[in-house]
């Protein structure tokens, strides 16, 4: 599951790289950009939808139903994507879910970790 986490956090950090010092214009006039947030957009929540319901449980920090919601969106309707949505959601939700799945991936860390030998 942590894999999982893993590959959303690197989506997210690829979304910022692409959208680093881009303004909305830009974005608006540059395909290849739209498609390579696009394409991190499906891959947050295809990874998402992955992780065992019970581990959604106990990390509900993350929008678990809204980032599979978004991924099928993308997938099944993208004829009705509206780059200004996509561009709100890299500026206002992208950096929020980041600190989220880091945050779950350290509490992850913390679990995996043996306990520490008796002294």
């Amino acid at each position: 599951m942590l894999l999982y986490l893993i590959h959303m956090r690197d989506a997210c950090h690829r979304i910022e790289r692409y959208t680093g010092g881009v303004s909305w214009e830009m974005f608006a006039e540059n395909d290849e950009k739209q498609s390579a947030v696009v394409r991190q957009l499906e891959i947050i929540g295809e990874a998402g939808n992955r992780i065992d319901p019970t581990v959604q449980a106990r990390h509900p920090a993350i929008p678990w139903r809204h980032t599979k919601a978004l991924r099928n969106l993308l997938i099944h309707g993208y004829d009705d994507v509206h780059l200004e949505q996509i561009w709100d959601i890299v500026q206002t939700e992208i950096p929020v879910l980041l600190r989220s799945i880091d945050a779950s991936i350290a509490s992850m860390a913390l679990e995996d970790r043996p306990p520490e030998a008796e002294r």
